[in-house]
């Protein structure tokens, strides 16, 4: 193996375990501790149990879209196990090389082009952008962040708008792209003109998951049903912990986390605490109660997402240590990008 990626990687994870010691550092002292453990010992579990199944829907309805964006042609099976692993990898590793690792393994399994499987993922992140517009759109309008200016919002409606175009623009000019783009493409080193003119009909091959009006609501309809399920999961999490909150209260807190950490971008332990309990107690939220929350919602989607991620690696027979080495040369890659 290379030495200078073994070293880039302990770096990386030297680099996470001080992040993640330095955020449950700062939690320790800005939390009532005795205070969270007398709240969490108080929490309805019947209300954590639908919770937690409806999580578990929300990941199946994830794996759908996904497929349904590869045109159907991997399995549902390997799709949803692939999904899984590639969210466990996420939760687990630095550096978030589940994307990547998910879209080999699924290549892999079901013999497709591996840029053309990276273009539905490209499509699903763009589709999770909406989602997250909607959801902070719903958490504004119930009073959250009321500080957060309609810039912001016009700026990320932008951003969806523009890629959106461009991947038309893709779908449209096919021709004209795969006849201009190449030669270009081959000034680069390592790269010959053939090579570049296949990933890029396969890249393009991968969007036409919205090539059609039909299968772009069809897509905009799996998501938003994954979603309801995610959203789902955070306001029953909140009203099993703190059932004093009012019911608009407890809409926009559980919209604003589902914005901030959205089980479909599963995030590590320390990382999901200050990615979501530090923007809201900003905004006047008591952190005692976002810590209760977000630790529950945590231990929660991991134990789902590393149960759903070790079923999915007995079923395609993957072993661990391949795995492992999936991510590092996941992780690679990204770092010869940079």
């Amino acid at each position: 193996m290379n030495r200078a990626f073994v070293l880039s990687s302990r770096k990386s994870a030297a680099l996470g375990a001080l992040l993640f010691i330095l955020v449950l550092g700062l939690l320790a002292t800005l939390v009532d501790w005795p205070l969270v453990v007398k709240i969490l010992t108080r929490a309805d579990f019947i209300q954590l149990t639908a919770a937690t199944t409806l999580l578990m829907f929300g990941y199946t309805a994830y794996a759908l879209r996904w497929r349904y964006l590869i045109k159907h042609r991997p399995t549902l099976s390997a799709t949803f196990h692939n999904a899984n692993i590639g969210s466990m990898v996420n939760a687990l590793l630095p550096g978030r090389p589940g994307d990547a690792v998910r879209t080999l393994l699924l290549a892999g399994k079901c013999n497709l082009p591996a840029l053309e499987v990276a273009s539905s993922v490209v499509v699903e992140r763009w589709y999770e952008q909406i989602m997250r517009l909607a959801a902070i759109g719903g958490a504004l309008m119930l009073g959250v962040g009321a500080g957060v200016t309609g810039l912001t919002a016009l700026g990320s409606l932008l951003y969806l708008t523009a890629s959106y175009l461009i991947m038309i623009f893709l779908l449209q000019n096919r021709a004209w792209v795969l006849k201009k783009a190449p030669p270009l493409a081959a000034r680069l080193p390592r790269v010959s003109e053939e090579s570049a003119h296949q990933w890029l009909s396969n890249l393009i091959d991968g969007l036409s998951g919205i090539s059609q009006p039909r299968r772009l609501l069809v897509a905009l309809l799996w998501s938003t049903l994954s979603w309801m399920c995610f959203w789902g999961f955070h306001y029953l999490c909140l009203e099993a912990l703190h059932p004093q909150l009012n019911i608009n209260s407890s809409l926009a807190i559980s919209l604003a986390t589902l914005a901030l950490v959205p089980p479909s971008a599963t995030t590590a332990p320390g990382v999901y605490q200050m990615s979501m309990v530090i923007p809201l107690a900003l905004l006047g939220y008591n952190r005692h109660m976002l810590t209760s929350y977000g630790l529950v919602m945590n231990v929660l989607e991991m134990l789902i997402v590393v149960l759903l991620g070790v079923l999915g690696m007995f079923s395609a027979g993957i072993p661990a240590r391949e795995l492992i080495q999936r991510a590092k040369d996941a992780f690679a890659a990204e770092q010869n990008r940079e």
